[in-house]
């Protein structure tokens, strides 16, 4: 009786014994809160390292993208500044035949010069400058004796004209142009009433 009065007074000291023994480390225990210590080391250390090579991303993509805007920016200036640079270099030819008639009429031995020679320099330079605006896209408007369109004619009076419909363009005042199909100046015209 004494022996399982024994067994009753300390039936957990067996157990208590096998359970020590199988004991895993708690997060209370020094060797698991030095790992949990190193995990997270090692992780801040990544995240660190992540964060830096998206900043030098972030840095770098900002650089470029600032690079772009000033080289459209200065390709943009470049066409405001140069966007005519054909067309002058086209006109200047214009330009020296004005400039060589003007000189022609006015030297000393120029006397004997007829009003026929003067014309035919004009017109020679009023061709070439026809030559180098058509070159560029310019249409001259001359519509007589076509139907009145107010999109690209102007009607400057109406005239009575028995021999022409109503609409009918009697007389240019003054040419118009377009420019690649968009009008910079209307025709002014004399309509037939």
């Amino acid at each position: 009786m004494t022996k399982k009065h024994h067994d009753h007074g300390h039936p957990h000291q067996d157990g208590e014994q096998q359970d020590k023994a199988h004991v895993k480390p708690t997060a209370d225990t020094p060797e698991a809160l030095a790992e949990a210590l190193a995990a997270s080391q090692e992780a801040m250390t990544q995240l660190e390292q992540k964060a830096e090579a998206n900043w030098e991303k972030f840095i770098r993509v900002t650089a470029e993208m600032e690079n772009v805007r000033k080289r459209a920016h200065n390709d943009v200036d470049n066409a405001r500044k140069f966007a005519l640079e054909k067309f002058m270099g086209e006109l200047i030819p214009v330009l020296d035949a004005i400039e060589q008639g003007l000189l022609a009429a006015t030297r000393p031995d120029a006397v004997d010069a007829t009003v026929a020679s003067v014309y035919e320099g004009l017109e020679l330079t009023h061709k070439q400058l026809y030559t180098v605006l058509h070159k560029f896209g310019l249409v001259v408007l001359a519509p007589e004796g076509e139907k009145f369109d107010p999109h690209l004619h102007e009607a400057m009076m109406m005239q009575a004209d028995s021999g022409q419909p109503s609409g009918i363009i009697l007389t240019v005042i003054q040419k118009g142009y377009q420019l690649n199909g968009r009008l910079v100046r209307p025709a002014r015209v004399i309509v037939a009433q």
